[in-house]
Formats: C-alpha cells, structure tokens, sequence
C-alpha cells in the first residue's frame, strides 16, 4: 500500500452558504476526529478477535497500530490530512493492521453512504456482533441529522469521497444491534463505592473498567460487608436509560475473591489465553493496587484495576521477549525453567 493509500481527508464545512467560510467549531471538529479514531480501532480489536469489553479503553497494542496523526490542517471550514503514525510497518507486499482496518472502514462508510448492502458489508467488516453494535451506535449519535449545520466528506486514500448524507441516519437506525434484553455476566474486581439510597446502585473497579452493579433492597447489610473488598459478581446484565447495569438478585450472587483471576494478555499484538486463570495476589492502600505473582516475579501498582493488568501484561510480555523469543543455548538452568513455565502458563 503506498503512502498516500494511508491518508484520510476530513472535509467539515458549514452547511448554510451564508456561513460556509465561518470556522467550525472545535469541538465538533474534536468529536469527528474521535468518532473516526474509535471506528478503527473498534475494527483493529475485531481483527485481532480480541475479547469485547464492557468499559474501559482500549489497549494500548490496539491504538498503535490504528493510530491517525495529522499531516495537514487548513482552518475555517475545517480540511484536514490524516495518516496511520509512521511507526506501523509490515513485510513487503503484505499489509498492517492499521492498512486492513482503514479498507474496512472506508467498505463500511461506502456502503451507508451510498446505501448498498450496508448489513451485509458490516456484518462481513466486523465479525463480532456486540461490536458491530458498539460501532453502529456511536455511528448513529455522531453521524449528521437533518437539522445538523455542518456538511462532512470522507476521502480515504485515492478514492472518491465519501459524503455523509443525513438521510443516511435513520438507515443506520434502522441497522443499530440491540444486545439481548439481558444476559447472565460475571465480572471480578474491588467493590469501591456503594449507594445506600434508592437506586440501590454499586460500583466494581474491574480489569474491563468500572462496571455499576444494583443490588436487591434485602442485599443491603450484605453488600456493605463486602465494601472495599475483591469479589466476583454473577447477575443479569441490562440496560436503563443508556446504562449498563448488572443486577444482584441474592446473596449467592456475590463471593469474595482471595486472588484475582488474570484469563488473558496481549503479548506482542497477540492474544494469548492462559490454560488455567493466572491468580493475581492482590491488595489496596493508600488509594493504589500492588499486584503481584511470586513465581513469575511479577509486580505492579497502580490507582485503577485497568493499570493494573495493563501492567501486569507488559511484565509478562517483557519476560516472553526475554526468554522465550531468544535461543536456548547458553540459557541457565533457572532461566530454561521460567521459558518452560511461561510456555506452560497459554493455550496453543
């Protein structure tokens, strides 16, 4: 794929004539910007089957190799050249994730835009269904309505462009995924706060991000005991007024945690199971996590549980790297018996 394969124009001009030469705002300029960003990244984590997420942000390996840096800007109506960072290469005649996520994109957007086959092509572009979700969604609250006062064009690479017709709107409406009215979750992580009143709300710090949980009024006394402590949570997950709530419906549902279980880790863009659940030892003063692994020598702090296997993660990949990535030869005998363990610890 050639350099200017890699480039998006963004073209954000003033619908009314009588004000086509007045700047745009910056934060709709903004908005547009993160919407773009989101979508390929939404589509870079499909294209690594990466597990979906209930909140959060995404991983760091998936943002680099999506990422778009600005190459040119011109003010007033708002035209902007924007292109995967530099950093991203591939072998020869091959292309990188960022290259593939751009196409897929640039297929989805196409096909809304000029109104042909827009399921179908998005349900081939993103295979998962809760992202196609996800990324319909956020699609329809950014992309412009009829009473919108801006006009916006997508050009990718050496395409035509793309423009954004806001009769697409209710066909993108139309196509939104509804998640299942509810479906049964489990999530892990330290119960931090807790609404006594009558929304009956809590909230865990959890690898995936925050999650708010509502609890049963008989739950009360029982929920308070496990304040500031690491449980797992199984419940009903469902949806009110935009939010995500995982509903405790008895005491069953909520048990406390001596470890944390860490199920996955991205190693060198790759997802990487592990056979059994790595268990994490886990504490929380003076507002920050200290995790650790013994065995593997692993330790992290950090002030979300976010960081914290985020972290945990780099450790693990700096250790694969060191050695498992390298020649046996000359290795000693412990360091032979870590790339054995390391080995051990994933699923093929």
């Amino acid at each position: 794929m050639g350099s200017e394969d890699k480039t998006l124009v963004i073209y954000i001009k003033n619908k009314n004539e009588k004000d086509s030469d007045k700047p745009v705002p910056v934060s709709y300029v903004a908005e547009t910007y993160l919407w773009i960003q989101n979508l390929l990244c939404h589509i870079t984590d499909d294209i690594e089957d990466n597990p979906t997420r209930e909140g959060g942000c995404f991983p760091s390996t998936v943002k680099e190799q999506c990422e778009l840096v600005i190459q040119d800007f011109k003010i007033g109506s708002a035209i902007s050249t924007v292109a995967l960072s530099q950093s991203q290469t591939s072998l020869p005649g091959t292309k990188t994730v960022g290259e593939i996520a751009m196409e897929r994109a640039h297929k989805i957007l196409a096909a809304i835009s000029h109104d042909k086959q827009a399921n179908d092509v998005i349900e081939t572009e993103i295979k998962n269904s809760n992202r196609r979700g996800k990324v319909l969604k956020e699609m329809e609250k950014h992309w412009p309505g009829k009473n919108s006062t801006v006009d916006i064009k997508l050009k990718f690479g050496t395409s035509g462009f793309i423009y954004l017709y806001p009769e697409r709107k209710t066909l993108i409406q139309s196509m939104t995924y509804s998640e299942p009215i509810s479906y049964e979750k489990v999530f892990r992580g330290r119960l931090d706060t807790i609404s006594v009143d009558s929304k009956r709300r809590i909230h865990l710090d959890t690898p995936d991000g925050k999650i708010t949980c509502k609890y049963e009024p008989e739950l009360e006394s029982t929920i308070i005991g496990y304040t500031g402590k690491f449980v797992q949570v199984h419940g009903m997950m469902t949806e009110e007024n935009n939010i995500k709530l995982l509903h405790i419906s008895n005491e069953k549902s909520i048990m406390m945690l001596e470890t944390m279980p860490m199920e996955y880790v991205l190693i060198n863009s790759k997802m990487r199971i592990f056979k059994e659940p790595l268990p994490v030892s886990i504490c929380y003063e003076n507002e920050r996590y200290v995790a650790s692994d013994d065995k593997l020598g692993l330790l992290v702090t950090a002030v979300t549980m976010v960081e914290v296997f985020k972290g945990l993660g780099e450790e693990l990949e700096m250790l694969w790297n060191a050695y498992v990535m390298v020649s046996k030869d000359g290795m000693s005998k412990d360091a032979l018996l870590l790339r054995t363990d390391l080995v051990s610890l994933f699923k093929e």
